[in-house]
């Protein structure tokens, strides 16, 4: 599997153009949680968050080798 994450490094970029683009910021939805970098750069600018992680395949890995599955080697 792909990983398609890794905002860490333009966490703060992001934050900062989603600043200039809201004014009421009653709530900021962050569905793929990662790391959480855009989580923290962006939840103190907003009354309400809501954070998750929405992406079902990544979701399913965590949840099998959680059960003890371990990928093979090649």
């Amino acid at each position: 599997m792909k990983y398609l994450g890794g905002k860490w490094r333009i966490g703060k970029a992001i934050a900062l153009a989603i600043k200039a683009h809201t004014t009421k910021r009653t709530c900021y939805v962050e569905p793929f949680l990662g790391s959480g970098s855009s989580f923290y750069w962006n939840s103190p600018h907003f009354k309400r968050v809501l954070i998750g992680d929405l992406h079902k395949p990544l979701i399913m890995m965590y949840q099998e080798a959680a059960n003890g599955w371990k990928p093979s080697t090649i």
